[in-house]
């Protein structure tokens, strides 16, 4: 799902500080300055909401596989990727795990197209993208289908 407004950002992130007292947070920043720079504001925004977290910093999809077989994914409720994760299907990597909320905040495209079709996974987008989706992302249907139903 598409989060491309500031109110849908705020919400968001008012979202994940309170599963958080559920279950801590876990960030895994990708392998690039904007990644470096994200986590820390993210860290400090968390810090001043009193948000657990776990900060992971990953060089590539490898390091990402070899980590997360050495953490316990199934104690997080909310996986935010920082700067990776939004051209690669989360639920492929991770598992399709019932409860865990996928926060994608990447600037690579294209999307996969799983992930935004995905109700778990929570894509932040400047508003460039919904343009360019093959489908409406509300129902899913793609705009082929509503071509053909126009016939």
């Amino acid at each position: 799902m598409l989060i491309d407004s500031p109110e849908g950002f705020a919400t968001s992130f008012s979202d994940i500080c309170k599963k958080s007292i559920q279950a801590p947070i876990l960030v895994i920043a990708g392998p690039d300055v904007d990644a470096l720079c994200a986590s820390c504001m993210l860290k400090e925004l968390f810090d001043t909401q009193h948000s657990s977290y776990m900060l992971m910093y990953v060089s590539g999809f490898d390091e990402v596989e070899k980590k997360i077989e050495d953490v316990d994914i199934e104690r997080f409720k909310v996986i935010v990727t920082l700067n990776w994760g939004g051209t690669f299907p989360l639920n492929e990597l991770f598992g399709k795990k019932e409860g865990i909320t996928f926060l994608v905040i990447d600037s690579q495209r294209p999307l996969d197209l799983d992930n935004v079709a995905d109700e778990n996974v929570f894509i932040f987008d400047d508003g460039s993208t919904k343009d360019t989706l093959p489908f409406d992302e509300e129902d899913g249907d793609s705009e082929e289908d509503d071509d053909e139903s126009e016939d």
